[in-house]
């Protein structure tokens, strides 16, 4: 008698991205620029945000500043959900506009810097995860998202499903978070630190929590083809030293 053997493939899954994070602190005095804003490729989207509309900024480094929440999820105040991740019985707020601000008291002498600090969402609420997803992204590039804050206070920021990452600064600064795309979504989610009493949120009544971070704006960039296509050509150069040695 024939047998027939069949081979079942084996389900693969996508990895989670590897993310990058990191740091920096804005100078926010008179003569600030925002130039530890990077602009080091093509800008995929970039917006601020405030009380009410705000109008296109353009900072002296070349990136523009739009004013759409198209990408934030419920981007017009808290929104309550059935339960807090680390407590059942807990509810939480997400969405992001919990407060607003257009003077957050600087005196910055470049319009458009000045423009993108002292205009602010803040999240005010005890328990609160706020989350943005970007569409149009490339398997396989290399993208960078910059966040802006006045003061993060130490929140939580997770980037396409990474560990979160404690923006710790003390003041006004940018964080960065790079990858390469394993689809085609950036999915962020801002969360106010929190961190539990004892050792089992389940039957937990309260909790140690951060300040009130704010966010200024954000721009996502991707490596310009022409640095990508160097990157390459060094590779090259690099294979024919080696096979001429």
């Amino acid at each position: 008698m024939k047998r027939t053997v069949v081979a079942l493939a084996a389900l693969t899954l996508p990895a989670a991205a590897a993310v990058t994070f990191s740091q920096t602190a804005l100078d926010v005095s008179a003569t600030g620029t925002g130039a530890e804003i990077q602009h080091t490729g093509t800008v995929v989207e970039a917006n601020h945000f405030g009380n009410g509309a705000q109008a296109t900024i353009t900072l002296d480094n070349g990136i523009t500043f739009g004013g759409s929440t198209d990408s934030l999820i419920r981007p017009d105040g808290p929104n309550f959900q059935a339960q807090w991740e680390y407590n059942g019985s807990q509810t939480y707020q997400t969405g992001w506009s919990h407060n607003s601000t257009n003077d957050s008291g600087y005196s910055i002498a470049n319009t458009a810097f000045n423009g993108l600090m002292n205009s602010r969402w803040w999240i005010n609420y005890s328990a609160s995860k706020s989350e943005m997803v970007i569409s149009g992204l490339t398997v396989g590039n290399q993208y960078t998202l910059q966040l802006i804050s006045t003061n993060p206070s130490g929140a939580m920021v997770s980037v396409e499903g990474s560990e979160e990452y404690i923006w710790n600064a003390g003041g006004p600064s940018v964080m960065s978070a790079t990858w390469t795309a394993t689809d085609n979504e950036m999915n962020l989610s801002f969360a106010r630190y929190l961190v539990w009493d004892g050792n089992n949120p389940a039957e937990q009544t309260s909790w140690n929590q951060g300040g009130e971070p704010n966010i200024t704006g954000y721009v996502l960039q991707v490596p310009e083809p022409a640095a990508v296509l160097l990157g390459g050509l060094g590779l090259l150069t690099l294979l024919r030293r080696r096979r001429n040695g």
